[in-house]
C-alpha cells in the first residue's frame, strides 16, 4: 500500500480542473491507495461546513481513500475550531499554514503571526501534524518573474527563502515548547534538509521531497513549454537535485508526496501562470522505476511511502496491505450478505470487508428484507454481486429474472440444473439480450447441483433418487455445460470426482468452507479448509460464518486475511 500525504485535489468552483472523484482515479492508476487533500481550493477547508461539504464530495466508494488537512489562519478562534476538527473527524488528518504566498489565499507573512499560531496549538495541547509550506516573502523578488523567460521563477523565489522560513519554523516550534510534529513540504534544497536533521534532537519534525524536486532540475524551465514547470518552491540546479537525492538514500528525507496541483494548460502558458504541477502523475515512474534506479531497497522505499507516514500521522487504516498473490486470493472469496438486519448493517459488513474480499452473495433472505436497495448499496460501497436467488421455474420466467438480473449489473447470478436444458438456456438468452440492450458486460451465470446440506442419506432416503451422490453431482453438472452455462455451484467434496468430466474453462462456486482455525456452519454437511477446495480445483470459495461468525470487526478482517493467505500459499 502506498500513501500520497500531499495532493491538491480541486473541485466544486474549479472541477474544470479536476473532481475529487478523477484525483482519486489516478491515484489508483499510480498505485496510491490513500491521499491526504490540501485546503488551496478556491473555497478553502477552514471551517466545519467546508470539511462537510468537502467530504460530500468524494465517492461512497472511495471514502477510506481520503483524508484531508484544515488550513490554518492567524484567527484564535477559527485554530481552535480548528484543533477541535481533527479530534471530531476522522477524515481531518492534521493541519495546514501556508508561510509564503503560493496557490491560494492563506499565505501567514507575518512572523509574529505564524509563532502565534504555534503558541495557540501548543497551549490547546494539539499533538497532531502542523504542515508547512516555507518560503519567506522577505526573501521572495516576486516582480522579477517574467513569463516570457520562465527561468525567472526560480529567481523569484530562491533557495534562502525556503531555508530562513524554515529556521523560523524550527524556533516558533521551540519557542512554544509545541508537543506536537511539524512537518516541512516539499523540501527542496540540502541547507533544508540539514536544518530538518538537525532540529530533530530538540523537537519532532519532518520532512517530504516531490518526485518533480527529485527527478528534474531548473533547466527544465528554459524551454518552450517552460511555464508548464513553474512550482512553488521551484525546481532547483542539478547539484541541488544530485544532494537531495542522496539525503533520500541515506534516510534524511522522511516520505515522497508530489503535491499534486492540477490546472489547465491554458491558465499555465496563458492565464495568470499559476503555480504547480499534477505530479500525481509522476508517482508510479518514480517510486517503481527512479527510487531502485538511485540504488534505494525496496525497505527503504516501503518507509517513503507507507511506513513513516502511517507512524507519523498515528494512522489505524481499515484498508489491508495485500501481495500481488494475495489480491488474487482475495477475488476467490464470496461473502454471503445473510443475517443481517438494517440495510446501514449491510454497508458497514462490506465497507470492513471489501479490501479482503471479491464477491458478496446476496441469497433468499437479505434479498426477499432488503430488495433491489441491497445491490445498490454493494454496488456503492466497491463490491462485486452474486446474486445467489437459484432461479427454478419454467423458462420462460427464468429468462426475464435473467434478464433482470444481468440488467441490475450483478456479477454472478444463479439457477437450479434440475430445471432442465431449456430453462438453463433460456436463462441464457435472458442475459444476452439484456447485455445487448444495455451495452454491458455478461455475467457469470451458474447451475445448482446438489446442495451442500444434502449428504448422501437425504439423497437416497428422504428424496427418493438412487445412486452416489457424486455422480447426481456429474449429471447435472454436464447438464449445466450442455447447455451453455459458465460453471456450478457445488461442494469442494466432489471436485475430485467430477473435475476431470468437465471441460478445463468450466467454474467451480463451493459453499462450505471451514476457516483456517476450522470453525464452519453447522448446516454444512460437506466441507473443505480453502487450500484443499481451491487445490482441488475450486475457482471461488462461498465463506460465512468463517468469517462473519466472529463478534467484532477486527476479528472478521483477521479471519478473512488469514483465509487470504491460506488460498494465496496454493495458488
Amino acid at each position: 500500500m502506498r500513501i500520497d500525504p500531499h495532493v491538491h485535489f480541486r473541485d466544486s468552483e474549479q472541477s474544470y480542473k479536476e473532481t475529487i472523484k478523477h484525483g482519486l482515479f489516478v491515484a489508483k492508476n499510480q498505485n496510491v491507495e490513500i491521499v491526504f487533500d490540501m485546503p488551496n481550493t478556491q473555497r478553502p477547508i477552514l471551517e466545519e461546513e467546508d470539511v462537510v461539504e468537502r467530504l460530500k464530495l468524494v465517492p461512497k466508494n472511495e471514502e477510506k481513500r481520503y483524508f484531508l488537512y484544515v488550513g490554518l489562519t492567524s484567527n484564535e478562534e477559527q485554530i481552535k475550531r480548528a484543533i477541535s476538527l481533527t479530534k471530531k473527524y476522522k477524515e481531518v488528518i492534521g493541519l495546514k499554514m501556508f508561510a509564503g504566498q503560493s496557490t491560494g489565499n492563506l499565505a501567514i507573512i507575518n512572523e509574529e503571526e505564524q509563532f502565534k499560531i504555534f503558541k495557540i496549538l501548543s497551549e490547546n495541547n494539539y499533538t497532531g501534524v502542523i504542515v508547512v509550506h516555507c518560503e519567506k516573502e522577505s526573501f521572495m523578488k516576486n516582480d522579477i518573474f517574467n513569463p516570457n523567460n520562465p527561468f525567472s521563477h526560480t529567481i523569484s523565489r530562491p533557495k534562502i527563502a525556503e531555508v530562513e522560513s524554515i529556521k523560523d519554523q524550527i524556533n516558533f516550534a521551540k519557542n512554544s515548547n509545541f508537543q506536537g510534529i511539524l512537518h516541512i513540504c516539499h523540501i527542496s534544497c540540502q541547507d533544508s534538509i540539514d536544518l530538518v536533521c538537525d532540529a530533530r534532537k530538540e523537537i519532532n519534525i519532518t520532512c517530504g521531497v516531490t518526485p518533480h524536486h527529485l527527478m528534474w532540475s531548473e533547466s527544465m524551465l528554459n524551454n518552450s513549454h517552460g511555464l508548464l514547470y513553474k512550482m512553488n518552491p521551484p525546481l532547483r540546479e542539478e547539484i541541488e537535485v544530485k544532494k537531495i537525492r542522496e539525503s533520500l538514500k541515506m534516510g534524511k528525507i522522511d516520505w515522497i508526496e508530489t503535491d499534486h496541483a492540477p490546472h489547465s494548460i491554458g491558465e499555465k502558458m496563458f492565464d495568470g501562470h499559476p503555480s504547480g504541477y499534477p505530479s500525481l502523475y509522476l508517482y508510479k515512474k518514480c517510486v517503481d522505476e527512479f527510487l531502485p534506479d538511485l540504488g534505494l531497497s525496496g525497505e527503504q522505499i516501503k518507509k517513503l511511502t507507507f511506513e513513516n507516514i502511517v507512524k507519523t500521522f498515528n494512522l489505524k487504516l481499515n484498508i489491508i496491505d495485500l501481495s500481488e498473490k494475495e489480491k488474487v486470493a482475495k477475488e476467490k472469496i464470496c461473502l454471503p450478505l445473510d443475517g443481517l438486519n438494517t440495510l446501514e448493517e449491510v454497508e458497514e459488513r462490506v465497507k470492513e470487508l471489501s479490501d479482503v474480499v471479491g464477491y458478496f452473495k446476496i441469497g433468499k433472505e437479505s434479498f426477499t428484507l432488503f430488495g433491489l436497495e441491497i445491490i445498490r448499496v454493494v454496488k456503492e460501497n466497491n463490491g462485486k454481486v452474486f446474486l445467489d436467488l437459484k432461479y427454478h421455474d419454467i423458462p420462460n420466467t427464468v429468462k426475464r429474472a435473467s434478464y433482470a438480473a444481468t440488467k441490475l449489473g450483478v456479477e454472478i447470478f444463479n439457477v437450479h440444473a434440475s430445471g432442465g436444458s431449456e430453462m438453463m438456456k433460456s436463462a441464457l438468452e435472458g442475459a444476452k439480450e439484456a447485455c445487448l440492450e444495455f451495452n454491458m458486460k455478461m455475467p457469470i451465470i451458474l447451475g445448482v447441483t446438489v446442495l451442500t446440506s444434502v449428504d448422501q442419506n437425504i439423497m437416497n432416503e428422504e428424496l427418493n433418487t438412487s445412486g452416489e451422490i457424486e455422480e447426481q453431482v456429474l449429471n447435472l453438472a454436464k447438464l449445466v455445460q450442455k447447455s451453455g452455462l459458465d460453471g456450478i455451484v457445488c461442494s469442494a467434496k466432489d471436485l475430485f470426482f467430477i473435475k476431470n468430466s468437465l471441460e478445463d474453462n468450466f467454474l467451480f462456486v463451493t459453499p462450505g468452507i471451514k476457516g483456517v482455525d476450522n470453525s464452519v456452519g453447522y448446516d454444512q454437511k460437506r466441507i473443505s479448509s480453502p487450500s484443499d477446495a481451491i487445490s482441488n480445483g475450486s475457482d471461488i470459495l462461498v465463506i460465512g460464518r468463517a468469517i462473519t461468525g466472529y463478534k467484532t470487526k477486527e476479528e472478521r478482517v483477521n479471519a478473512a486475511v488469514e483465509i487470504v493467505k491460506n488460498i494465496s500459499s496454493v495458488i
